[in-house]
């Protein structure tokens, strides 16, 4: 996918985090302000379903651990 975004002419960098630990969401932050300079917004489109529920089964504690 970067690869076919810079080729778009577009900037891109990938990184595997777990947006649940602190010491990856700062290594992502420094990561994307190298590339690219301030952060000045913020999309958290992140999370995970280790059970393969469908959401309208899951529970409200499995889901407040799906948003993070």
């Amino acid at each position: 996918m970067v690869s076919e975004i810079v080729a778009a002419g577009g900037k891109a960098i990938s990184r595997q985090a777990d947006v649940g630990s602190e010491t990856d969401v700062e290594a992502l932050y420094t990561a994307a302000e190298a590339s690219f300079g301030p952060v000045r917004l913020l999309v958290n489109s992140a999370g995970f379903n280790m059970t393969g529920t469908p959401v309208q089964d899951t529970s409200l504690a499995q889901f407040d651990r799906i948003m993070g």
